[in-house]
């Protein structure tokens, strides 16, 4: 669950990276293309998918702990997006890849159990 979390609100913050006119920004990824062609759409996916990353945060962690941990995780990820991606060390989709391994590993271990 907390993978999932972090997924919906690194594409959250991908989406509002994309329609940002300061950033730098590539056309190279499938995803970056579609956010910066239709700028209004992004904007509304980016905050639908907050507010879902928050939503499933409060059901899983409780209310404080929740919002807390929502606040830091997007914190974090908007950081690491605005360091990472004008440096082209990585790229969106090795860590949306890394995230879904995330997520087989984590059901992995939940039903293994």
């Amino acid at each position: 669950m907390i993978t999932l979390i972090t997924l919906t609100n690194l594409v959250a913050c991908y989406a509002f990276y994309n329609t940002s006119k300061r950033a730098l920004l590539n056309r190279t990824t499938f995803l970056g293309y579609w956010f910066q062609s239709n700028n209004k759409i992004s904007k509304f996916v980016g905050i639908t998918l907050i507010l879902i990353g928050m939503l499933l945060s409060v059901l899983y962690l409780g209310v404080t702990s929740g919002i807390l941990f929502f606040l830091i995780l997007f914190i974090t990820v908007l950081s690491l997006l605005i360091i990472v991606i004008p440096m082209k060390i990585v790229n969106i989709d090795k860590i949306l890849l890394l995230l879904l391994l995330g997520i087989f590993t984590e059901i992995i271990i939940a039903y293994a159990s």
